[in-house]
């Protein structure tokens, strides 16, 4: 990058943000610091009110700002990637403030690139897979907007939660720590007030949500990376062993790294997979699925659980 985009670049992060340091300016472009004094020089000289605080950092008047930005149709093509994830692995707020920024963006775009995002926009597609248990109706999936406002204003949560786990539905109230994206999944972290503790909850379990008027010290609380490693690495993940028939091995293969596999030996009729995996009654119902394909090896509680499921279910169709 040359002096000129540099400097250039330096105005827009100024612009974008309330305050940056020297320091952090001189990271962002791995130069000095004394460089970056240099810079600003350049922009205080040119008329561009740079304001500077010591302890605080470098910022931009009150009032002043750039012409509308033009994007290069590569800028473009990275956000239309962008958006393309978004749509499967964002909720319906969130999806629906990002479509409002990208009409924005393709406004702003020459008329030459306008034809290039829209062939790439075409050419892209992006599918997860999902487990299909909850209803979209009972889920509505669209609080993640909600949630991102209460974490900024540090506000109380009121929301209704089904438990995979219980298999209930409960009324919590909570103060939120932050929003983390895990397996495939939202999480929301937060103290709950219910049950005197952090806990971890899937946005797309929360059946209705609620932002109260009451606020909390978010500073009180543990800090977002340490719960997420916390949660992300549960001290009850089980080992888990199966056998799977190689007849039915390209099913099978579909989910496998969903359920966390970690490895697998092929045999002569059959492949042995090895899981860590929590909890051990969701585990059970994948493998209800699978039928006569699939051998238990190992835990015992795991063969347990599936003599228990089969048995109610036997029983519940007479």
């Amino acid at each position: 990058m040359n002096r000129l985009e540099r400097i250039t670049t330096i105005l827009l992060l100024l612009q974008s943000r309330k305050k940056m340091t020297a320091q952090q300016l001189a990271d962002h472009f791995e130069t000095s610091v004394r460089t970056i004094y240099r810079d600003v020089r350049v922009l205080e000289e040119a008329g561009v009110p740079v304001g500077a605080e010591a302890g605080i950092g470098y910022f931009l008047s009150e009032g002043y700002s750039l012409p509308p930005v033009l994007f290069t149709k590569e800028e473009a093509a990275a956000m239309i990637t962008g958006e393309k994830l978004l749509q499967q692995f964002a909720d319906a707020s969130i999806n629906k403030e990002f479509a409002s920024a990208m009409h924005k963006v393709r406004a702003v775009l020459r008329s030459s690139d306008k034809d290039f995002v829209e062939t790439l926009e075409q050419s892209i597609s992006v599918h997860r897979v999902r487990s299909g248990d909850l209803s979209s109706e009972d889920f509505p999936n669209r609080f993640m907007s909600s949630i991102q406002v209460a974490l900024v204003k540090q506000q109380v949560i009121e929301l209704e939660y089904y438990s995979h786990h219980s298999e209930e539905t409960t009324k919590r109230i909570i103060e939120p720590i932050g929003l983390s994206f895990l397996s495939g999944s939202w999480h929301l972290f937060a103290w709950c007030r219910l049950r005197k503790d952090v806990r971890d909850f899937r946005a797309d379990r929360i059946k209705n949500l609620r932002t109260l008027d009451e606020t909390y010290n978010k500073q009180k609380l543990p800090k977002l990376e340490e719960v997420a490693k916390l949660f992300n690495n549960p001290k009850d993940i089980q080992r888990i062993v199966i056998r799977v028939n190689n007849a039915f091995l390209k099913e099978a293969s579909q989910m496998k790294y969903y359920l966390g596999m970690v490895e697998e030996t092929k045999h002569e009729h059959h492949t042995e997979m090895v899981f860590y995996y929590t909890p051990l009654t969701q585990f059970a119902r994948w493998m209800l699925m699978w039928g006569e394909h699939i051998t238990v090896v190992e835990p015992k509680e795991l063969k347990i659980q599936l003599t228990k499921m089969i048995g109610a279910l036997h029983k519940n169709l007479g």
